[in-house]
């Protein structure tokens, strides 16, 4: 299995997966690098033929902020 910084995915052997948003202290927010694991994600479970389903949860009190305000701004301020 994978380690994630911001994600955490489990496997089921009943034939699904869970896969966390664990970004409890942002609100599990989105940033550059919950977006980079969670495609990196999805397609691991994708090549999983025994796995039938998949459950998106969000750790702590808020299943998603959206996207990170913070990380954000900081993109727009990048010179490109």
């Amino acid at each position: 299995m994978i380690d994630f910084n911001t994600l955490e995915l489990h496997n089921d052997p009943r034939g699904f997966a869970t896969l966390w948003l664990s970004r409890e202290q942002k609100n599990n927010a989105f940033n550059a690098e919950m977006i980079r694991e969670l495609i990196l994600a999805l397609d691991t479970v994708q090549g999983d033929p025994a796995l039938r389903f998949l459950v998106l949860r969000g750790r702590g009190k808020h299943f998603s902020a959206g996207a990170d305000l913070a990380w954000m701004q900081q993109s727009a301020e990048l010179d490109y």
